[in-house]
């Protein structure tokens, strides 16, 4: 596809994080510096700006997002008592931003911790998924958000599965 398309520049992403501090790798394939004019120095900036910078539009898409993401955070919580498994934390989180607020898709892979698993750092992927049996006096760590149209949410919050 690249070659039949013939590009004249191509624009990959380098520069700093500016979160973080680490630089961003430029994207690279074989030949691609011999057969095209690369410009590593116009893309970082209009990226890091656009992240940066939100219109009307946008802002009202985030708040949709961050308000569906909490309305699931506390149907969540409803459901949390000793005896259920993390797991079904999330998928009453995934459930709710779907069935209540018509996001289908989550923004990253949700946390569900309990007990010493809220203590495991990024914990609920499929080397550690949410699959733990809450039990009474356990304290539940849950970061969740749902994503729409690219926009999305990031809530973590604790409380304990008892009430």
């Amino acid at each position: 596809w690249f070659e039949r398309a013939a590009p004249k520049k191509v624009y990959v992403q380098r520069g700093k994080n500016s979160d973080s501090g680490n630089e961003v790798a430029p994207a690279d394939f074989d030949g691609m510096r011999d057969r095209y004019d690369v410009d590593q120095e116009a893309l970082h900036a209009v990226v890091y700006e656009s992240r940066a910078r939100k219109n009307e539009e946008e802002l009202r898409l985030l708040r949709y997002v961050n308000r569906v993401s909490s309305d699931a955070h506390i149907a969540m919580m409803r459901q949390a008592r000793p005896g259920i498994m993390e797991y079904q934390l999330e998928s009453t989180f995934a459930y709710s931003c779907y069935f209540n607020g018509g996001c289908r898709l989550l923004s990253y892979t949700p946390i569900a911790g309990s007990g010493p698993n809220s203590a495991v750092l990024h914990y609920g992927h499929a080397g550690a998924p949410n699959e733990r049996r809450l039990e009474d006096g356990d304290m539940v760590l849950c970061d969740m958000g749902c994503e729409l149209y690219c926009y999305a949410s990031d809530i973590t919050n604790s409380f304990p599965a008892n009430g």
